[in-house]
């Protein structure tokens, strides 16, 4: 039975949607094989869709020159992928499993070009359209007036099928059943027998296979290859599809991939504008992103094995070299043509947006993977704003503030969930950037041809190739200094304070909404800066010249040269871009070079610069924790506004987590002055009550109520701006900062460097203030994360078992700090532990918990010896 709906001028026929659900189920095979990387690795595979094209160049070339059959060469193109898959995961992504998961993500783009340029280079006529194999034994026909061919009989019933054995496999079988375990605890399948990095291996060939079906099934249809289409255009439909399944539903993600595929045929058979389709995925990613929930804490990343190590600088030498540089570097006008000069300027271009992707990947630990659209934005306002006389320099600012605003716009989704979601937003958001918005009469159109500043120096125009140099560099060098003026402010520290531990930065009193915000506006504007030079550089503009492969650039530009450097990005544009541009090496070479980056980043996640950092160490290594640093300095008088009064008064509030009641009308009161211990067994929901009153966990029921004000609705970071304080049982703090930087977030908006020493000196760590957080033991970081917590002149404190990792030493000092802290400034202080001695010594009260509920509430002398707290110990 045929039929067709009109809705306003589209038409969905039978037709239209059956051969949406054929290529949606192709989508679905790519999107089954991301969703299982990411459950085996929590790795975002953006190699994914070029895995599979490896396999189907491997195909086609049997078939073609060899004359194999079609499903022997198309067994041979599985296994090719299956092996690349797997050899991806013990060759780049083992090494890289101890890095932060943006290093091996950004490596899967490296390695998607590479792959993509090995399958141009391997078969260069033959991947896609007639020229590609058509499944052999296929049936064809046609459902209304659509024909269906060979390759979308095969995606109708070949993909099904594959869908079908996969979930059949990994559902039902001995081997599917130990893959599926593995992701959902390394640990337990462990000490089950079953190998974890194994089971990984395994996953990332069977996603490989799926790949390569996918490919295989998809490239017949598509008519003109280009690696956009090959890479970011076909990876996004997959991606998009397990990205709102959450990476973690397979039955979710198919069911979206189906409908991307149905929407996208529809859009097709009705003449669609260009661009549609990505305007929808980023819609609906938006949207999912929107609506998710965040789930539990983010873990901790090794951000320290990255970054820069904090270290005395050379700075003489270092001054002596940036000035040598940028001299060398004004020089190349003298010698070089205009079509060279024109080529450093868009070397120089790139490495100012990589910059950006510092900003935001290095310093705050978000994948973007839309700055060199931001910049396509920025150079088609910039670009307008000149053709309407408005001075050069003033163009370039337009376009850079409207780059940063987009860029904060399109944050805002991925603000309230943790992980890689904002790379899945920006690449989509790149998509539709190149496929429709700067097509947009009112950016680019069809064409443009931009104007230059006008002036002369030393005789060249600087509206020539050659002057126009001067002008990218001078930018560049404003960039460095803006940039290096932003690291060296309170913002930065809040910006790693957040990506370090972003629950311990928001119980300091740090917006991470804010700061992401503003963090993402700063990388957009240097994007936009970059995206302006790069586009005043032709003198012929589409968008064209904006590919999503720029923006992919950017990126790896900033890992090669090094994520936390801030000259590592010119490092890297200059070997990536630089290096094509000037040789123009032939495919091979240029698979080369990719594989050649990759290789240094999987030996030294630093880059570049982290081969320098290792010569530089032998020069002055970096500060170790013997340094002592032995002034100490006069102790400041506190505030005479003590507390009084009551403090604390949370009113039987309840929590339930599905079917776990962690709270259970649980009622805690404390007064100023007063110090309150909070014991229980483990489970009994002292944590959980410490999450209510800090804002982490909203109850379910009752209220909490400091100082006279009802703050159940207040988030962390409002109640920690109103007096409240606390420390978390991990004590991880910010692994990147040094001591005195963590006191300095701790401390807010005074950012008062003596009075950060004072804490130090006072707390007894003052010879550390130089340490990354991540080098100290469990013992100091638990005396500093107090001293975070006094820092702010709270009201209260909550301290979450601050002793756990103490010698006994270091246990009575503790005490001593307690009650020294508590005559001067007259805070209430709440206190988790399990050690009933130090309890005993420092609480004036103790309240005693268990399965969620307050058991007694007393002296410490009472509520030990009571028979119900006996009985939650004993059983």
């Amino acid at each position: 039975m045929m039929w067709a709906v009109a809705l306003g001028d589209f038409d969905i026929t039978t037709g239209g949607v059956a051969l949406g659900l054929f290529t949606g189920s192709t989508y679905a095979l790519l999107a089954a094989g991301l969703v299982l990387v990411y459950r085996s690795s929590g790795v975002i595979n953006f190699a994914h869709s070029s895995i599979g094209l490896l396999g189907a160049a491997f195909m086609s070339l049997a078939i073609q020159q060899y004359g194999i059959p079609y499903w022997l060469a198309f067994a041979v193109g599985v296994l090719v992928s299956a092996g690349a898959g797997a050899a991806t995961e013990v060759v780049v992504v083992k090494p890289l499993s101890s890095s932060p998961k943006v290093i091996p993500m950004v490596a899967m783009l490296g390695l998607s070009t590479f792959f993509v340029v090995l399958s141009l280079a391997l078969n260069p006529d033959g991947l896609s359209g007639e020229a590609f194999p058509q499944p052999a034994g296929m049936p064809t026909g046609s459902i209304g007036s659509l024909l269906i061919t060979k390759p979308y009989a095969a995606q109708g019933i070949v993909a099904p099928l594959l869908l079908l054995g996969l979930g059949v496999f990994l559902w039902l079988s001995k081997t599917g059943l130990a893959i599926r375990g593995a992701a959902a605890n390394p640990d337990v399948a462990s000490m089950s027998g079953v190998p974890p990095r194994t089971m990984m291996v395994w996953s990332w060939a069977l996603a490989g296979a799926v790949s390569a079906v996918a490919a295989m099934f998809i490239l017949p249809t598509v008519g003109v290859v280009t690696p956009e289409a090959l890479g970011p255009e076909l990876l996004l439909r997959g991606l998009a599809a397990a990205a709102i399944a959450r990476f973690s539903s397979f039955g979710v993600a198919v069911a979206v991939a189906l409908a991307i595929g149905v929407v996208e045929q529809i859009m097709t058979t009705n003449d669609g504008a260009k661009g549609w389709i990505e305007i929808v995925i980023l819609a609906a990613v938006a949207l999912a992103l929107a609506a998710e929930r965040q789930r539990g804490r983010k873990a901790a990343e090794p951000w320290t094995q990255v970054g820069a190590p904090h270290r005395a600088p050379l700075r003489p030498l270092s001054v002596a070299i940036a000035v040598i540089a940028v001299a060398a570097a004004a020089t190349v006008p003298m010698y070089a043509n205009a079509s060279d000069a024109v080529n450093a300027t868009l070397v120089i271009a790139v490495a100012i947006v990589g910059i950006s992707v510092n900003l935001v990947t290095g310093l705050g630990g978000q994948l973007t993977l839309a700055q060199f659209a931001l910049g396509g934005l920025a150079g088609a306002v910039s670009i307008r704003a000149a053709a309407d006389d408005i001075p050069f320099p003033i163009a370039v600012v337009c376009g850079a503030v409207i780059a940063g605003a987009v860029s904060a716009l399109i944050a805002i989704p991925s603000l309230r969930v943790r992980g890689p979601q904002l790379a899945v937003a920006t690449l989509s958001f790149a998509l539709v950037t190149s496929a429709y918005l700067l097509d947009q009469g009112w950016l680019l159109g069809t064409r443009q041809s931009p104007s230059r500043p006008s002036g002369s120096i030393g005789g060249i125009d600087l509206a020539s190739g050659r002057g126009y140099y001067w002008v990218a560099l001078a930018a560049l060098v404003v960039v460095l200094l803006l940039v290096r003026w932003i690291r060296r402010t309170a913002f930065a520290r809040n910006v790693v304070a957040v990506r370090d531990n972003e629950d311990a930065a928001r119980a300091m009193a740090v917006s991470a909404v804010s700061t992401k915000l503003q963090l993402a506006f700063a990388g957009g504007l240097v994007a936009g800066i970059g995206g302006a030079i790069y586009a005043h550089a032709y003198t012929s503009l589409s968008s064209a010249n904006f590919p999503v492969a720029l923006s992919i650039d950017a990126v790896t530009v900033a890992v090669i040269g090094g994520l936390g450097s801030l000259i590592g990005p010119v490092l890297g544009a200059a070997y990536l871009v630089g290096l094509p541009l000037f040789l123009a090496p032939p495919a091979e070479a240029r698979a080369g070079i990719a594989g050649i980056w990759l290789i240094l980043v999987t030996q030294q996640p630093r880059g570049i610069t982290g081969l320098f950092d290792a010569i530089r160490n032998r020069m002055r290594p970096a500060v170790s924790i013997d340094e002592a640093h032995e002034t100490h300095l006069e102790r400041e008088p506190f505030s005479s506004d003590r507390p009084s009064g009551r403090l604390l008064d949370v009113e039987t509030v309840t929590r339930r987590f599905g079917s776990i009641t962690a709270v259970e009308d649980a009622s805690l009161t404390v007064d100023a002055g007063e110090i309150v211990g909070l014991i229980g067994p483990n489970g009994a929901g002292k944590t959980t009550l410490f999450e209510i009153v800090s804002g982490f966990t909203r109850p379910q029921s009752g209220r909490v109520i400091f100082c006279g004000r009802d703050v159940s609705r207040l988030g962390p970071t409002a109640r920690a701006r109103l007096g409240i304080a606390r420390s978390f049982q991990s004590a991880q703090l910010f692994p990147s900062l040094t001591v005195l930087e963590t006191v300095l977030v701790a401390l807010g908006s005074s950012h008062d460097e003596r009075r950060a020493r004072q804490l130090l000196d006072e707390f007894g760590i003052a010879e550390y203030r130089g340490v990354q957080v991540g080098s100290l033991p469990t013992g100091l970081r638990r005396v500093l994360e107090m001293t975070c917590a006094f820092a702010s002149s709270p009201t209260l404190v909550l301290l979450d078992e601050p002793t756990a990792g103490l010698s006994s030493t270091e246990r009575e000092k503790f005490g001593d700090s307690v009650l020294t802290w508590r005559e001067r400034t007259g805070v209430g202080i709440v206190i988790i532990e399990h050690d009933l001695p130090v309890l005993t010594r420092v609480c004036d009260r103790l309240v005693a918990m268990n399965l969620g509920r307050v058991i007694a509430n007393g002296t410490p002398a009472e509520v030990v010896s009571h028979p119900d707290v006996v009985a939650s110990y004993t059983g």
